[in-house]
């Protein structure tokens, strides 16, 4: 449990600098854009990440598996093939998108945007620049298969601070269009340095697509590695887009930049949780050879994720009417109150993805695609019902129901496969966090004052302490923080 704390611990640090340029740069553009130009920008977003995730393939994950055997082989010919093939695929599938999308973009901007077409030009900025971010994709998994830690880091953060540049300078001069303008050649940036990279490591014929080297089978291999994750990622992404153009539709682009803005504040400190259950979690639930082992690692995994997520959830949800206008604008400050009814369901949305991984890591991946579909069906019907009778809240409120029972299905059918059922440690964390979150919920809703709020913080934190400080393995992990911070608790 202390490995997987670290680990955990490990990617929220690495992941603090590009978490800051992200505050800075929702700052910046809520400062000149408005509520109803982050709608705008916000959706063009996730049409960006729909487009990179479809031309991307789901090569990826596999492209660094096989890489990595290839090198430790030493077999420069199927580094060679592995990469002409990826290249050759994604490249050209990212440019019959663009292609595609380029006499679309007036019909899409009206189908995204409810604007008669208008934000066509905005469409054509995604699209085309959509291969420079696929293309970095594949040179970012020869420096993975590569561990090639301090040149993914550095090509990160140069990209990340270039980009903040751009997107400062680009937005004030040319507003929206300079917003996505920016993104675009953040990722051409990205690309640039990644490449740059991979060429110094592998030298530069394997960097460059040869196209006697091209190999379908090897193309095939990733493309069935990666087609599940494929699949629901873009899925994930079009729940968003439908649920972001039915609040366009019905309320116009300043709602929509409302409920985007809370939105994303959930990908700010989830991100930690996500980074580490990709690289450590799912890993050690793979090589997991029996039911107990792999129950014991999700108990491990909940436990440890939720001495860490309620408290933060807490914190924000005490904070947020102050939070939101500090991180945006005074314009944002109606976001505050949907975070009361998301972050609840984000924890229900942890506790759920945590169960259902052990689905894919054991390859029940109908039941693993199952849970994910129900849940976006559920949360589509439940948003077209409540969305007209309660607006905004109605969103949230769907989203945190569809989230409770995903997380009931998923124990449900975790437990039925392996036999799982929650240890007594994982059992207290659970309802631990549940009762830090909704008191805290509670009192947001009944103490509008900033010195009872401050109060009822400290109230709930020192009890949510004392209660956690019963529980051995909570001990021993605030322990070992305290010796590396150079304490010494009684």
């Amino acid at each position: 449990m202390k490995r997987f704390a670290a680990a955990v611990a490990a990617f929220g640090l690495g992941s603090a600098a590009g978490t800051l340029i992200q505050v800075l740069k929702g700052k910046i553009a809520a400062l000149l854009l408005g509520t109803a130009g982050m709608g705008v920008l916000n959706q063009a977003t996730a049409v960006w990440s729909l487009l990179t995730t479809v031309s991307g393939l789901g090569v990826g994950s596999g492209a660094v598996k096989r890489i990595a055997l290839a090198r430790a082989a030493g077999d420069d010919a199927a580094i060679a093939r592995q990469v002409t093939s990826a290249l050759t695929a994604v490249g050209l599938c990212s440019l019959a998108v663009a292609l595609a999308a380029t006499p679309l973009a007036g019909w899409l901007s009206a189908l995204l945007f409810h604007d008669g077409g208008e934000r066509r030009v905005l469409l054509l900025l995604v699209a085309w620049g959509v291969p420079f971010a696929v293309c970095a994709q594949v040179y970012r998994a020869m420096l993975s298969a590569a561990r090639e830690t301090r040149t993914l880091v550095l090509a990160q953060v140069w990209s990340d601070l270039i980009g903040l540049a751009l997107f400062g300078v680009l937005i004030w001069r040319l507003d929206l269009f300079g917003a996505v303008l920016a993104l675009s050649l953040l990722h051409a940036t990205k690309f640039a340095l990644l490449y740059a990279g991979a060429r110094r490591c592998y030298g530069r014929v394997a960097v460059t697509p040869q196209p006697a080297r091209f190999a379908w089978d090897e193309l095939r291999e990733n493309l069935v590695y990666g087609a599940n994750g494929l699949l629901l990622v873009a899925t994930g992404i079009v729940v968003v887009l439908i649920v972001s153009r039915w609040i366009i539709g019905a309320y116009g682009l300043d709602a929509a930049g409302l409920f985007s803005t809370a939105w994303k504040v959930a990908t700010v400190y989830l991100a930690a949780i996500y980074a580490s259950a990709g690289s450590y979690y799912f890993p050690a639930l793979a090589v997991c050879d029996d039911d107990r082992r792999l129950g014991a690692q999700i108990d491990e995994a909940l436990t440890v994720y939720l001495y860490l997520v309620p408290p933060l959830m807490a914190a924000i949800v005490l904070s947020a009417e102050w939070l939101i206008p500090l991180l945006f604008s005074a314009a944002f400050a109606p976001a505050a109150a949907l975070l009361l009814l998301l972050l609840p369901g984000d924890l229900c949305r942890v506790v759920a993805e945590t169960l259902g991984l052990s689905l894919l890591a054991r390859r029940h991946l109908r039941a693993y695609c199952g849970l994910y579909f129900a849940w976006a069906a559920v949360y589509l019907g439940l948003t077209a019902l409540l969305l007209p009778r309660l607006q905004l809240t109605g969103v949230a409120l769907a989203y945190l129901l569809s989230q409770a029972l995903q997380l009931v299905l998923a124990a449900i059918v975790v437990g039925r496969t392996f036999a799982y059922r929650i240890g007594p440690a994982a059992a207290s964390a659970l309802l631990r966090g549940a009762l830090l979150v909704a008191v805290a919920v509670a009192a947001a809703l009944t103490l509008p004052q900033l010195p009872a709020r401050i109060a009822a913080a400290a109230a709930i934190a020192a009890a949510w302490l004392l209660l956690s400080w019963r529980d051995l393995h909570f001990r021993e992990l605030a322990a070992g923080l305290f010796r590396r911070l150079g304490l010494r608790p009684t």
